[in-house]
This record gives C-alpha cells, structure tokens and sequence, in this order.
C-alpha cells in the first residue's frame, strides 16, 4: 500500500539530516567522549530550539544550536553536587528561564536537585545564582508547571516532592522557595518518570512498582491507578515512562479515508483493555501532602530562606474537600487566585496518559485510566552487543509533537527510537501505527549504543498545513544526531469535532 498518496492521513517522512561527536575537547576521556549510563533523559532545550543542554557527570553543558548547522559549545554550568540523572528546561514567570537537574549516588543513597538560573539572552547562569536543595535519596523524576511555578521531583523515598518558586514581592527575597518533602505517597518503589498536566493540576507518575498512578493536587488525593500488562519476568513490569497528552492533538481519520479499513476495522493494531480503575476502599489512605518529617537542605544562603508556612501544622492537612487543608496550603505560598481556578477547572477527560515499561506501551484515557491501546513491542528487540545492558533496556525516553500526532519512544538500552502516530476516529476508537523506526547506531564490533537523551523541536519551517520537526538524540559515547520530520503531504489542521472518549 502506498501511504504516500493519501492526503488526509499524510504520513510522516524521518531522514537523518547529520551526525557528530559533541565538541567538548577539555572533558574528553580515554575512548573518547561517554556519558553516564543509567541515567534518564540527560538532554534539553530552550523553548526557541537554538540552545542544547546536555549533562555529563556533574556537569550541564551549553551549546549554541542552529538549524540544519552542527551545535557550538558555548560553556559549562556550575558543578552539581552528584552525578546528573535528568535535567528539565522551563520558563517561569517568576524568575524566566530556568533549567532543573536531579541528582543522585544509589551507592550511598543521597540526591539533590539543582535550579540554575539562566540569563535569557546568553542561557547563562544569573551571575552565579544558582540553588541545591539537597535530599536524602537519588531524585530522578522532573516536572515542571510553567503557569503557576510548581517543580516536581521524584526519588528513591518512592514519593514525590514538590517545590514552588515565590516572586520577590510574595515572600520578601529572603523567602524564594517553598518545599514540601514527600508530597504525594502511595508508590511502594522508586518513581522514575512524573508529568504534569498543561494547568498543573494533576501529576502522573511511572514506578518500579509497576504502576501508574495520577494525583489530584486540588484535592489531595491519588485519583486513580493502573496497573501493567501482567508478565512472567518481574523487570519487565516497571514503569519508566509516563506523559500526558492532549486529545485534541491526535489525527482524525475519518470514514471515507482510504486507509479508514485499515486501521479500525482490521484486526492489525492489538487493543486490549485492561484493569485500570482503581479499588477506592484499598488507595483510600493514598493521599498527598502527607509529610514525613525529612531534612531537606538549601545551599546558597543568599537565596536560602524557606517561608515559616511549613511549620504550620494546618498546612500538613489532607482534607478531602476542595476547600480543605490543601487549598490552604496552595494559597497560602502564593498561588493567585487565577491559577487556582485554572487548577481546579482543569478536566482530565479530555486527555491522555502514555505509560511506557521496558518494552510495552499502554495508551490510557486521562479520565478513568482504561486502556485505549496496548503495544505489546514498540521498537525491535535485539540481544547482540556486549552494551545493551539488560538493566538499561527500557522505554524511558518520551517526546511528543503534536502538531504531527507523533510520539517519539526511545529504549534506551538499545539506542532505538519509534515514531508513533496516534490515530483515531468519530467515535472514540484510537490507533498507534509505528510510521519510523530510527536505526539503532553500532559503534566498533558491532556494539549497539545507548540513547542519553531525546529531544522534539518545532522546525523554523513550521506552518500549520506542513509542520516540520527536529527529533534530536544524544547517544552515550557523545555522539549528536539530527532526524528532519516532516509530513510527506499538506493536510487540513487537526479537528477536535464531534469526538467523544
């Protein structure tokens, strides 16, 4: 079948523009250029696609980027305390541009997370400003709220903690940040993956416990969760990767397209529902916002002071009512009044959730969790070469362009990465079809080598009815590669019409 003629369906094409080992001459080892295994995603970029932050060890590295040119390294930032296991680019309207990196030493169990504060012409640090809040565990997990300030944090306490940047005239500047350790508590293991959604209410996380779960913050409790495929092998049940994504993103196909048969009323696409509600009188007792009592430190004391709310043993509340404790504690660090009615208005009925473990993909629907579509293998699996570590084999790496209905997925073990279209029809039936599979690199003997990180950016050429897109990736031996993609054909913008889930 010829995918290239059809319009309305306007398949993707993926062609690797260029490739190049990362120009960081004064950091090179014996064998060249290697990045840290096991880690998450260690690559971000700024909002306008033309500066690269890349993490190496303690070190965030910055490089000038322009389309379709090889990156320029400009600089390096400050040092973190421990090695980088992901780092996250945002722009707050408290503070501008800020890059986040979690932190941490398995071995000895302690983790920090950095904020580094960037100056927005040059991406540099603000002078020399900086903040470390230092944790007792690894922290792997980042997510950050742009419209209301809130940083999130995962770690190896199994819980998530959250961190809100004041303005100066809110707090005083000595009164910057507002942390609460352990926040939301309910996973039984490590949480490597969380995500906001677009108006900050509700957060959903990824554990080793096999588990994804999705928090309220309006109300103060896990508000639903769901549970993997059920598999023999134990390591093959994490979860290490979640996403939330919007629905009025993803393509329409309607019935008199050509390929309509194909896709929803053949059998090609395996969907499979799966228990997905919650037992409410089990997770009951899941709440956020219960707090233990953990020392959480700030270094820098110029900028250090946390406001004295935290000691106020109402703010430490778990009412279930949307006027209970919680809201309290949210107005009282400062959230206006117009963020907490985004909050609170915001409906999870009109997203999705991806959930990804070490080689399946499970497409939830935002409400109620039950199972859209299920991928049982979303990119090839493959035994030779000595570096792909089992332990590293996993769907941790996700990106979403939506203006192509395409979710990047990247196993980080084997260093692929498949292009997902996410389809659908008028009646609320959904489909992921694999348009790409990026090769996977071989270094000498063939060794396959790990991803370090994967990144989508909006292309200078972007226009509504031929979108275009960078997907950038970072291998760990420090080679940078450039995928151009692109719809093959025009096609009319996407239609959120008459379409019920």
């Amino acid at each position: 079948m010829n995918l290239t003629s059809v319009l309305r369906y306007a398949p993707v094409q993926v062609s690797l523009r260029y490739q190049l080992p990362l120009p960081i001459d004064s950091h090179n080892v014996a064998g060249g250029f290697r990045l840290e295994a096991y880690r998450m995603n260690l690559l971000a970029m700024n909002k306008n696609g033309d500066q690269l932050y890349v993490a190496y060890g303690e070190h965030v590295f910055l490089f000038q980027f322009r389309e379709r040119q090889s990156p320029v390294f400009q600089g390096e930032l400050s040092v973190a305390p421990d090695t980088i296991n992901m780092i996250k680019y945002a722009e707050l309207a408290a503070t501008g541009p800020i890059l986040v990196a979690a932190c941490g030493n398995p071995v000895v169990e302690t983790g920090a997370a950095v904020i580094y504060f960037l100056d927005v012409s040059t991406a540099s640090l603000v002078g020399e400003e900086r903040v470390i809040f230092t944790m007792s565990c690894s922290v792997w997990g980042i997510s950050v709220c742009e419209r209301n300030g809130l940083i999130a944090l995962s770690s190896n306490d199994h819980c998530i903690s959250m961190i809100r940047i004041c303005l100066e005239n809110e707090w005083g500047p000595q009164n910057r940040f507002f942390i609460v350790p352990s926040a939301c508590r309910g996973h039984q293991h490590n949480i490597p993956s969380i995500d906001f959604s677009a108006q900050g209410r509700f957060i959903a996380s990824a554990s080793i416990d096999e588990t994804l779960r999705v928090w309220d913050l309006t109300t103060g409790q896990s508000v639903g969760f769901s549970e993997g495929c059920r598999i023999e092998r134990e390591e093959d049940k994490w979860g290490w990767g979640v996403k939330w994504l919007p629905i009025d993103s993803v393509k329409i196909i309607e019935k008199d397209d050509p390929l309509y048969s194909y896709f929803f009323e053949s059998t090609n696409t395996l969907t499979q529902p799966l228990l997905s509600n919650y037992n409410e009188e089990e997770h009951s007792a899941t709440q956020l916002f219960r707090r233990r009592r953990q020392p959480v430190q700030i270094q820098n004391e110029q900028i250090q002071s946390i406001p004295q709310i935290l000691l106020h043993p109402d703010c430490l509340l778990t009412d279930d009512s949307e006027q209970g404790g919680l809201m309290l504690l949210l107005q009282e660090i400062g959230l206006s009044l117009e963020d907490l009615q985004a909050m609170k208005g915001e409906n999870r009925n009109d997203k999705l959730v991806v959930f990804t473990q070490r080689n399946f993909l499970h497409l939830l629907r935002g409400g109620d969790l039950y199972q859209l579509v299920f991928l049982p293998q979303v990119v090839p699996f493959s035994n030779s070469g000595s570096l792909m570590r089992r332990g590293m084999f996993r769907l941790n790496l996700l990106d979403y362009a939506p203006d192509l209905s395409l979710l990047a997925v990247g196993n980080q073990g084997i260093g692929t990465v498949s292009l997902c279209r996410l389809l659908r029809n008028r009646v609320g039936e959904f489909r992921i079809i694999i348009e790409d599979i990026v090769p996977q690199r071989t270094a000498m003997e063939d060794e396959q080598v790990p991803l370090a990180g994967l990144f989508f950016r909006k292309g200078n050429s972007y226009s509504k009815t031929c979108p275009y897109y960078q997907l950038i990736l970072v291998y760990l031996d420090g080679v940078l590669q450039v995928y151009e993609v692109e719809r093959r054909t025009e096609t009319s913008p996407l239609d959120i019409s008459a379409c019920f889930i």
